[in-house]
């Protein structure tokens, strides 16, 4: 039987030989219905935020709160956005000055886009890219970048 004969009937590839472990990720990941598809919307953003202070690295509790998102996509946007930033300010993610800065500059900063998101609703974000934090005078200072 050849293999376009096989995938017509609804036979597995024999070319790829996935393991039940890639098959059910795969199904968790990118083939459920459910699955939303797309950028993190700012909402989203401020709530793995607060999520990720309240609970730690525990990627499902947070994914629970967000329906349709995957423990993955979570993780996948914590450690490209979030942990880059930190590098970026050469400061450790579990630092003090880290959690200041997510606290009172990252949260309200989503906080006024999301408002002003909300009543304006032509207006469009992700023109400007905010960044965390900038080591100042012994504070921090939020820093955008066009």
């Amino acid at each position: 039987m050849s293999t376009s004969t096989a995938r017509a009937i609804g036979i597995p590839s024999l070319a790829l030989q996935r393991t039940g472990k890639s098959c059910r990720l795969r199904w968790l990941n990118y083939l459920r219905p459910n699955v939303r598809r797309g950028n993190i919307i700012l909402q989203e953003q401020l709530l793995i935020l607060e999520l990720h202070s309240r609970w730690g690295n525990r990627w499902a509790k947070i994914a629970e709160q967000l329906h349709g998102r995957t423990d993955n996509e979570i993780k996948n946007y914590w450690r490209t956005r979030v942990v880059k930033q930190a590098k970026q300010l050469k400061c450790d993610v579990n630092s003090k000055q880290f959690r200041d800065a997510v606290r009172f500059v990252w949260r309200p900063r989503l906080l006024e886009r999301i408002q002003a998101s909300s009543g304006n609703a032509s207006s469009s974000y992700g023109h400007g890219q905010t960044t965390l934090c900038k080591p100042s005078h012994g504070g921090v200072e939020l820093m955008s970048r066009p």
